[in-house]
């Protein structure tokens, strides 16, 4: 797996501790999806404001594999999770 930045690892934190998860914190979020819009709200927040700087970092967390995303949803693969826990 490539290095992630800094940002990216903090869109993997948002995603992970968001707080619209219909599943309980831990291995069960893999693959449960959120809204990108909402990764502010998360007990982690991302803190990126700039849409276009956001989508950028969604599409390289995909590129890497760490995340799936239609756009509009975002969710953790595996390596995902692991990467945002480590």
């Amino acid at each position: 797996m490539s290095d992630i930045s800094k940002d990216e690892f903090k869109v993997l934190r948002a995603v992970l501790t968001n707080e619209f998860h219909d599943t309980p914190l831990g291995e069960a979020r893999i693959g449960s999806d959120v809204w990108c819009a909402s990764l502010d709200e998360a007990a982690e927040p991302c803190g990126i404001k700039d849409g276009k700087i956001l989508s950028a970092i969604v599409s390289a967390l995909a590129h890497k594999k760490l995340v799936v995303s239609d756009g509009e949803t975002i969710a953790l693969t595996q390596a995902g999770y692991a990467a945002a826990t480590a």
